[in-house]
């Protein structure tokens, strides 16, 4: 099951954040970088725009474009997508729609992040079960992207990797080795 993938991310985010508290989760390890809650706010954000795609394929109510119909780059965009995340060679900038909270401090990041990968795990392996994998949506980001559902979900789960890297090296950073 594919939801197995996330419960390892989430087993990780549990034993290495779940003892932190609020302001620990919040530290920056620079002005420009992100704390450890902006990592896991950005991931329930950009998770989360992509369940209306997901819900409509679930509850009968999916409908292609003519885009997603006749897109020639379709069957090669998602694989493009994850052969990028998972170089690590370029640092991408999230898109404005996948932004982490601009609170000052974002509260109880890892309950939500353990709470939203729960609901996201039930989506994943209720699409598996319908065979729904194929089927085309477009990106959250822009309609003019579109890829598998299937290739969505490696890329979301590819993404969570890198994130979790990155609040790992944070936690490094600023807890750990705090002075």
């Amino acid at each position: 099951m594919i939801s197995k993938q996330l419960e390892k991310i989430t087993s990780v985010v549990q034993r290495e954040f779940s003892e932190l508290d609020d302001e620990e989760l919040n530290r920056k390890p620079a002005r420009d970088k992100w704390s450890i809650a902006q990592c896991l706010d950005h991931l329930v954000v950009s998770n989360g725009s992509y369940f209306p795609a997901f819900e409509s394929l679930l509850n009968g109510k999916y409908r292609r474009s003519f885009w997603q119909i006749f897109n020639p780059l379709t069957n090669v965009s998602g694989k493009k997508g994850l052969e990028l995340l998972k170089s690590g060679k370029i640092k991408l900038k999230a898109p404005a729609i996948f932004a982490p909270s601009k609170e000052k401090e974002i509260r109880n990041s890892v309950e939500a992040f353990i709470t939203h990968q729960e609901k996201l795990g039930v989506l994943f392996d209720k699409l598996e079960a319908a065979g729904v994998l194929d089927k085309v949506i477009s990106s959250p980001v822009t309609s003019a992207l579109t890829l598998k559902t299937g290739d969505a979900i490696n890329i979301i789960i590819e993404h969570e990797s890198r994130h979790l890297k990155q609040a790992l090296a944070v936690k490094e950073i600023c807890i750990t080795h705090k002075g």
